[in-house]
């Protein structure tokens, strides 16, 4: 009996190794399937996660593009900026810019997204934002670097 037990044990430790070593073997790749899987999803999830904030964003842009357009192509702002040509020129008491101040706030109030509208007239040199015409004396849109910057991407 003792030759029986020594023989099962002769045996024994090689299968054992041997299907240790196959199922170390199986696991690893296994594990390295599943994660490779794993990684695949996420870098799906996470591009399609992009691509529709990516969409959010532009569309964001778009509509803050529309309130630029509605400056640049309506009849009333030209024809009141193509007027308004002598620098300090007095306004106040002017209907027509007060409706434009009055129309830039109505935008303002109703989108919290947009924190000021501000333009300004290249013929005067002056600076209008919600509050309406910018008025420290000595103030020309052309010293300042913002100014610089959007003339040299409108050409």
């Amino acid at each position: 009996m003792d030759r029986n037990v020594n023989i099962q044990k002769k045996l024994l430790l090689p299968i054992l190794i041997t299907l240790t070593l196959i199922l170390s073997v199986f696991a690893f790749f296994t594990v390295t399937y599943i994660r490779q899987l794993t990684r695949i999803r996420v870098e799906s999830q996470a591009h399609d996660l992009i691509q529709s904030k990516a969409v959010e964003i532009e569309s964001f842009f778009i509509a803050r593009t529309r309130v630029l357009q509605t400056f640049l192509e309506n009849p009333f702002f030209i024809q009141w900026y193509s007027s308004y040509n002598r620098y300090r020129s007095p306004i106040h008491n002017d209907k027509d810019y007060k409706k434009i101040i009055e129309y830039i706030n109505e935008i303002r109030i109703k989108d919290p997204t947009i924190k000021s509208i501000f333009f300004a007239s290249e013929q005067t040199q002056e600076y209008f934002d919600f509050e309406g015409r910018y008025e420290e004396e000595g103030y020309y849109v052309k010293d300042r670097p913002w100014w610089q910057g959007a003339i040299e991407v409108r050409v």
